[in-house]
């Protein structure tokens, strides 16, 4: 009986150790953080005036049910940033944070909360594209123009400038001999725009780089081009150089040819690059229509460190033009072979075309 009674004081004395190890535990709220998110995006987006907040908020508390922890709230923002219908808003979580769900749930962060928004399915045979490329083709009569490949780029200095000295110098030494140029865009998803867009530069010109329009409709400028150099507009951080190319120099191609070549994959930063040749003289597209997220994001970093990359503003063209379905070009072409004795596929052909019959371009006589 002694023995008996000792052993539930025992038990006792351990039951009430547990619980005041759970008392001094805190249970995780995950409340402040979801609010938290909910006002950002709902200050911030572009739509916001099209979401049914209501019926939003509770599908994003409802994905957060259960959370233990900050962590477990990665897929209740997926939900927040799918349902502003933009199809260009994400979640950017830590390395450390996608490594701790991975290892938590034993699938990406990705797989597992459908960060792969839904939209257009891309068909695209360029998606793979990493590199630059530069090469001579010949148009009919006899004259060459440059084809260059301006694939996605996605990095940081020292890649940066390297990417954008790359464009320029291929330009540069296709000067003395091309009357024309084709740009072929097709596969470049995005990253960052202003190695492409200043690399081109001398195909541009000195003025607007891009601009945007917000939710009220109200437009401005975010970047311009001057010497071979862009820099930003804007009271942040107005006159800061983004990207400079090194050895520029004027190579007078402001008014020469340029067919622009697309495809369903051309995205994001890819179609910055259209909208900044849209309504240039001598401009020319050719291809498929592009994706359809001609848009600016802008992060937002929570309390927990995760990063809210939301559609704020939509891109504009030199005439001040959004293009929120995407960029049609001048010429649909369908993708695919172009003549049996030239390698050359249908695309570059159709741009091979026009561009031999620009002036300058034209077979003499």
């Amino acid at each position: 009986m002694i023995r008996h009674t000792a052993l539930i004081a025992v038990a006792a004395t351990i039951l009430g150790l547990a619980d005041a190890s759970a008392a001094q535990e805190p249970v995780f709220d995950p409340a402040p953080l979801l609010s938290e998110a909910l006002y950002v995006a709902r200050h911030h987006a572009y739509r916001r005036s099209k979401v049914d907040w209501p019926m939003l908020e509770a599908q994003v508390r409802a994905k957060a049910v259960g959370a233990r922890d900050a962590l477990d709230l990665l897929p209740a923002y997926v939900v927040l940033l799918n349902g502003l219908g933009d199809n260009h808003s994400r979640v950017q979580a830590s390395t450390a944070g996608t490594q701790a769900f991975e290892a938590r749930h034993g699938r990406s962060f990705e797989a597992a909360s459908g960060i792969r928004r839904s939209g257009p399915i891309v068909t695209s045979t360029f998606g793979d594209r990493r590199q630059q490329e530069s090469r001579t083709v010949t148009l009919v009569g006899g004259r060459v123009a440059q084809l260059l490949v301006v694939p996605a780029f996605r990095g940081d200095e020292p890649m940066i400038q390297a990417y954008a000295n790359g464009l320029f110098g291929a330009l540069a030494s296709a000067a003395p001999r091309a009357c024309g140029y084709i740009l072929d865009l097709r596969g470049n998803g995005g990253g960052n725009m202003w190695p492409m867009v200043t690399g081109l530069a001398p195909l541009l010109g000195d003025g607007l780089a891009l601009g945007h329009r917000d939710a009220a409709g109200v437009n401005s400028s975010r970047g311009i081009l001057k010497g071979g150099a862009s820099y930003w507009v804007g009271p942040e951080r107005g006159g800061e150089v983004i990207v400079a190319v090194e050895g520029w120099r004027d190579l007078g191609l402001e008014g020469a040819p340029v067919a622009v070549l697309q495809d369903d994959a051309v995205a994001s930063s890819g179609e910055a690059v259209l909208a900044v040749f849209a309504g240039r003289a001598r401009t020319r597209s050719f291809g498929q229509k592009s994706y359809g997220v001609a848009s600016s994001n802008r992060g937002f970093e929570l309390s927990d460190q995760t990063n809210l990359v939301i559609t704020t503003a939509m891109m504009t063209d030199r005439q001040g033009r959004i293009y929120p379905d995407g960029f049609s070009p001048d010429e649909p072409v369908v993708s695919g072979p172009g003549m049996t004795d030239d390698p050359d596929d249908a695309v570059v052909e159709a741009a091979k075309s026009w561009l031999g019959r620009q002036p300058g371009c034209r077979q003499a006589g």
